[in-house]
């Protein structure tokens, strides 16, 4: 899950976003806190910063298997929306699509992960991405429909950016 805000309005007057859905069977009725937590922009120099380019139909993996945990800020610098799913184990969370010229921070515990999901079949997704926290990300891309279904019916992502980064929100308990 992200916050989404759009760059030219620098994370002001934006909503409440939604809640994320989770496409995790195991538990249908029970409400989970979401995979990432709610972040600030770190202030400092990034870990690490990418040109993130995703063919069309495919999706891009970040993180899943770390030691530590991480904060992503990605800018949609592409003309193309994308979709956004964060994952624990084989559970994932829908966060939204992402329009072209906003910037989604979210912050992932050990293990989680960010997946960028290019639903176009003909341009490819452009991003801008910075990552501050462990070094030791998994980075691959897999065909879309290898993916399982995006499920939120939302596509307002918007929300409010968090004072600070937050700590530990919770477990999949």
């Amino acid at each position: 899950i992200f916050a989404v805000a759009n760059s030219s309005a620098q994370n002001k007057n934006e909503s409440e976003p939604s809640e994320a859905e989770t496409t995790d069977a195991a538990a249908p009725e029970a409400k989970r806190p979401p995979i990432a937590a709610k972040a600030a922009r770190p202030k400092g120099r990034p870990t690490l910063t990418s040109g993130l380019n995703v063919p069309a139909g495919e999706t891009f993996h970040l993180g899943e298997r770390q030691t530590g945990a991480f904060i992503v800020s990605a800018y949609n610098r592409g003309r193309e929306p994308v979709v956004i799913l964060a994952s624990r184990g084989k559970r994932r969370e829908t966060v939204g699509v992402v329009k072209p010229e906003e910037t989604v921070v979210r912050a992932f515990q050990t293990g989680d992960g960010v997946l960028v999901q290019n639903p176009s079949e003909k341009t490819k997704a452009r991003l801008y991405v910075e990552v501050w926290g462990t070094r030791d990300l998994a980075m691959y891309y897999i065909p879309n429909e290898e993916e399982p279904p995006v499920t939120s019916d939302s596509t307002d992502t918007t929300d409010k950016p968090a004072d600070g980064i937050p700590a530990d929100t919770g477990s999949d308990k």
